[in-house]
């Protein structure tokens, strides 16, 4: 297929096309990475947030931190305030097929609208759901840790707001060019409470926090990396007494092929 063929276009942070060398090597390889990186972005921040400030730590509690001292004698014992991750709305066919490991963090795509953003861009506006399920909790183990969902939507607004977080990649910028694509990423409702998961009166009851997040992603028709055509064009110059043909010959092809046409014939 020619290199023409395609779109050479960008959404946010999704080009068009994607290649083989775009997505991580078997048994990592996910379509995510480059078809929808922001979704990976959003996930890597918020769990980081999350456990950096609520444990001190990414992978194990430490002893000054508050975690580490309200969830003895809980349920949660032996997890991190962000456990496990999932893609995907947390449904209740989804929740019955597999065993997730608690507080789960969930991050997934809703609805999206589109329009125009200027006279020559359009832009998506992408409804989000966000998901922090701390699993089944006793009355006990609610009085100990419940409080973690309103601390983790308090913690969200502020890594929005400041467009990351220290323990996630130095503190660097996020949601920018190459970060998500934003052109802007807001929350605008919260939930929260108990939420049921499996069949009506037979499923899990388990305390969580919904979180509705809208973002704004930018096209742009440019992509960088797009061939690019030659073009000759030829004006002519005049007056009142005539006019030149051909005066200014202008050409833009690649400097490649000009080259290749000022070599010497070969014997």
């Amino acid at each position: 297929m020619a290199d023409n063929d395609y779109l050479y276009q960008r959404l946010g942070d999704v080009p068009f096309p994607v290649f083989d060398r775009d997505v991580a090597d078997a048994p990592n390889a996910e379509l995510y990475t480059v078809c929808d990186p922001a979704t990976d972005l959003l996930l890597a921040l918020f769990k980081a947030a999350i456990n950096h400030e609520l444990a001190h730590h990414q992978t194990s509690p430490a002893t000054d931190s508050a975690w580490y001292k309200a969830r003895v004698g809980t349920s949660l014992s032996a997890a991190m305030p962000v456990a496990d991750t999932l893609y995907q709305q947390p449904t209740k066919q989804v929740m019955r097929a597999a065993k997730w490991g608690f507080p789960l963090l969930c991050i997934y795509r809703v609805e999206a609208v589109d329009d125009q953003a200027t006279l020559y861009k359009e832009r998506t506006v992408w409804t989000w759901g966000v998901d922090y399920i701390m699993g089944e909790l006793t009355i006990e183990d609610q009085r100990k840790l419940g409080a973690a969902l309103v601390y983790v939507h308090h913690l969200l607004h502020r890594v929005i707001e400041q467009q990351g977080h220290p323990a996630y990649q130095s503190g660097a910028v996020q949601f920018g060019t190459g970060k998500g694509g934003f052109d802007s990423i807001r929350l605008t409702k919260a939930q929260l409470g108990a939420a049921e998961f499996g069949e009506q009166g037979e499923g899990l009851i388990m305390h969580a926090l919904h979180l509705d997040l809208e973002t704004v992603e930018t096209a742009d028709p440019t992509a960088e990396d797009a061939p690019l055509a030659g073009m000759s064009l030829s004006l002519g110059l005049g007056g009142g007494e005539g006019t030149i043909p051909d005066a200014l010959q202008l050409e833009t092809e690649h400097p490649g092929e000009k080259l290749d046409s000022l070599d010497p014939p070969t014997s």
